[in-house]
């Protein structure tokens, strides 16, 4: 072994040894300080009130997370809430502001408080408001104000009947003759415009007729009585006796209507049966056509509660006269103009 490696063993021992002295003295030094240094912890029941401003931060934070309502604040006659001004108008050429409420009417004689009432603050501003639509149910602002009804809700409006038009009028007939009497057996015919013959029925008195051959036609007539009476005939300055027959209508729609008619073919009656083609223009079925006979009952599409009679119809003046069976209070209908 060389001089030099004995060397280094040599300090590698002295440091192991100087390093174990340090070790040892840093123990006894703590363990001095310990016994020197003593105290005891003690955990406190008394609890630990927060830093100033803490509650009162939370107490802010919980009322800003709540609901709040806002009440309408009274102005005059209007409530507004929170920020909203009550709404005020100017006349034309004015300069004062004034609450339309309480203001004089702008719409005719209808109070402004109405439209407002019912929901119609975005019709209002408009001149023509009156003859407006809102709720698309037929009737007018104007209308549905004179009628007392909600103009913002369809299911509520006048009366249908006030919007039912004539589209046309039809007629179907024929003539009515007596042509012979042999004894009790009396002869009835039924005849086109041309006089031609469409059906032919012997009755006796109290019987029923008006029917064609080889159908199931209900009669149409029913011979009430038959008598023998005077005429007098201008063109021979003379009075003759013939018979005069008269017969009742058994349609239903004819109501039990009678008629009067003397023998010969020359004394024919027109027996005119007229339909007619109505439209109704408002309601929950508007622009709806519906067929009705004179003197028949029907109901106006949409309106499942009134029943209505078709009492009469003019031809002329292309009208037509409608009855309700409830009230009696009848209507004349006529062409939408």
């Amino acid at each position: 072994m060389s001089e030099k490696q004995n060397y280094d063993k040599i300090l590698l021992a002295s440091g192991i040894v100087l390093g174990l002295g340090v070790a040892a003295y840093g123990t006894l030094t703590f363990l001095g300080l310990n016994d020197k240094y003593k105290f005891t912890t003690q955990v406190s029941e008394k609890a630990i009130e927060p830093p100033p401003g803490i509650k009162k931060a939370a107490e802010v934070g919980q009322e800003l997370s709540a609901s709040h309502e806002l009440k309408p604040i009274a102005q005059e006659t209007q409530k507004y809430v929170g920020f909203v001004a009550p709404n005020l108008w100017i006349k034309e050429g004015g300069m004062e502001p004034f609450d339309i409420i309480s203001g004089p009417p702008i719409h005719g004689n209808i109070p402004n408080k109405w439209f407002l009432d019912n929901g119609l603050e975005n019709e209002f501003v408009y001149s023509d408001v009156l003859t407006r639509d809102p709720d698309n149910d037929g009737f007018t602002v104007q209308e549905e104000y004179a009628a007392k009804t909600h103009p913002n809700d369809p299911n509520s409006h006048p009366p249908l009947v006030s919007k039912i038009f004539v589209d046309e009028i039809k007629q179907f007939g024929f003539y009515l003759a007596f042509t012979q009497a042999d004894g009790n057996d009396f002869t009835f015919k039924g005849m086109n415009r041309a006089k031609q013959e469409i059906w032919k029925n012997i009755v006796q008195t109290n019987g029923k007729f008006g029917t064609r051959k080889n159908t199931k036609d209900e009669p149409r007539f029913e011979l009430v009585s038959v008598v023998k009476k005077e005429f007098k005939n201008p063109s021979l300055d003379m009075v003759e006796t013939d018979e005069e027959a008269v017969v009742k209508d058994l349609k239903p729609t004819k109501n039990g209507q009678t008629y009067t008619i003397r023998r010969g073919t020359k004394y024919v009656i027109p027996i005119i049966d007229k339909k007619v083609n109505l439209t109704i223009t408002a309601g929950p079925e508007r622009d709806t056509s519906f067929e009705v006979e004179e003197g028949s009952d029907f109901r106006i599409p949409g309106d499942a509660k009134q029943i209505y009679t078709l009492k009469t119809v003019d031809n002329a003046t292309q009208t037509v006269t409608i009855a309700n069976k409830t009230t009696g209070e009848q209507t004349t209908l006529s062409k939408k103009k």
